[in-house]
């Protein structure tokens, strides 16, 4: 009885697990050739969907400016706590003139109190409230000599500012990817394989050869080893399920090309925070 490539029901892996898998036939198709195998037309289509599939594993789901807006709205939140505490320090001064413009300060800022707890976007705007507050006040502020805390203040805001448009870029570079249905690209992946499945059981019948004895028993020790991985199944028949369904269905014996060059089709084998820092001013 000729050696046929036996079913995989691959559906219950994970997406990882299965692109995995498919990476695997795929060094097994370069080490014996698509020549070899009668897989030319087939071949192509199977490694750009495999590539595909990888892109959307492997797609980030971090972002790399999240750091830096993490050090930026740390500064400001840091700036923010130093002049709350400067003028909360000055409020009972015994130098009157240091008292007065905490006091005034203080009643006028107050609307901002622990704005460090507010998402990030909504202190940002409070943020640019307080410093048109402090630069109203810039007397004041000059009398408890918090001017390079203000400038510094401002700076970090519009810092933050900038760099969160840059996220937003980020974001927007991804919006392709993220709009693909992984296990969809998936089903693209199998129905490439099966494919490749049908042609190399049809001349496995037809035209035997090392090569094609060799793919066939290498690819069912990766399917053993597979099918054992988080539930996959598999059976010792050649797959004619073209979407496995976790019951795998009995198959029928292909039926014998009269032409190798053109195999007649055999019943088909089938082969994935936005809060600033606590604090208070």
């Amino acid at each position: 009885m000729a050696k046929q490539i036996k079913s995989f029901g691959e559906t219950q892996l994970t997406a990882g697990v299965r692109v995995s898998f498919h990476e695997s036939v795929s060094k097994l198709i370069e080490k014996y050739t698509p020549a070899a195998l009668h897989i030319e037309t087939q071949v192509t289509v199977y490694l750009d969907k495999i590539e595909e599939a990888q892109e959307l594993i492997r797609r980030p789901t971090a972002y790399a400016s999240t750091q830096i807006l993490r050090a930026d709205d740390d500064l400001r939140d840091r700036v923010v706590g130093i002049v709350s505490s400067v003028i909360r320090a000055h409020v009972s001064s015994p130098f009157e003139a240091k008292a007065a413009a905490a006091n005034t300060l203080s009643a006028n800022i107050a609307p901002y109190k622990n704005i460090q707890r507010h998402q990030y976007q909504q202190e940002t705007v409070e943020i640019d409230g307080l410093c048109r507050v402090l630069d109203e006040y810039a007397e004041e502020v000059a009398t408890l000599h918090l001017e390079e805390e203000v400038a510094a203040l401002k700076e970090a805001n519009e810092s933050f500012k900038t760099k969160f448009e840059a996220k937003a870029e980020e974001e927007k570079s991804r919006q392709g990817n993220k709009e693909v249905d992984t296990y969809k690209k998936l089903g693209e992946v199998r129905e490439a394989y099966d494919q490749i499945v049908q042609v190399v059981n049809a001349y496995a019948v037809v035209e035997p050869s090392d090569e094609l004895a060799g793919f066939i028993d290498d690819v069912n020790a990766r399917i053993n080893l597979y099918a054992n991985m988080e539930g996959g199944t598999s059976s010792g028949e050649a797959d004619t399920d073209k979407e496995p369904t976790g019951e795998e269905p009995e198959p029928e014996t292909p039926e014998e090309p009269t032409d190798p060059s053109e195999p007649t089709d055999p019943e088909q084998p089938g082969g994935g925070d936005d809060s600033g820092t606590p604090g208070e001013i």
